[in-house]
């Protein structure tokens, strides 16, 4: 059902770069499993660093564990297919990314979860546990369970940015190496 003329009939038209309303769903379905999978993904790193790791030895894992990722994208074949295209990315560049009205409705949910989550029981613990880890816990706040969650939801948000600026431009993996993590 949904091969290559389901594709172009209804969710995009890949010569004129027009996306259809039914696009906008499925992309916005794709923008929110990519902040799932990377929520996902910062919940293990986090559960495995951040109870080890603190300052420039946290930002270095994290970053090695970035350019691993890289390094999959570029070079992960099925049969000898590369499936994101290798070297030379996807190379479809959709008007996602230029959509003012989409990126403005991302906007706001993600300012919404923001206010949501600091107002929230965890957020105080964060907040808690940024201003003093000791005093933290001894008002009972669990700081290695505070400081995981926070990694997790930064990096659902990051999926989600990721997402958007990667509809925003040709994907090619090596777009999304250290370099850009190390300029954002």
């Amino acid at each position: 059902i949904c091969g290559p003329e389901f594709y172009k009939q209804h969710i995009y038209v890949v010569l004129g770069q027009k996306l259809l309303p039914l696009g906008y769903g499925f992309a916005s379905i794709d923008i929110i499993i990519a902040g799932v999978v990377t929520g996902l993904i910062g919940l293990v790193v986090g559960s495995i660093a951040l109870g080890r790791l603190k300052g420039d030895y946290l930002a270095i894992v994290t970053l090695g564990i970035g350019l691993v990722f890289v390094n999959i994208a570029k070079n992960f074949t099925v049969n000898g297919k590369a499936i994101f295209g290798g070297s030379d990315g996807i190379g479809i560049s959709t008007m996602i990314g230029d959509t003012p009205l989409l990126n403005a409705i991302f906007f706001i949910i993600t300012i919404f979860l923001i206010l949501t989550f600091m107002k929230s029981r965890f957020g105080r613990a964060i907040l808690a546990c940024r201003d003093d880890n000791i005093a933290a816990e001894a008002c009972g706040v669990h700081v290695n369970k505070t400081k995981i969650i926070a990694f997790t939801f930064a990096t659902f948000l990051t999926g989600i940015a990721g997402a958007l600026f990667a509809h925003h431009i040709t994907y090619e993996p090596v777009t999304f190496g250290q370099e850009r993590s190390i300029l954002f």
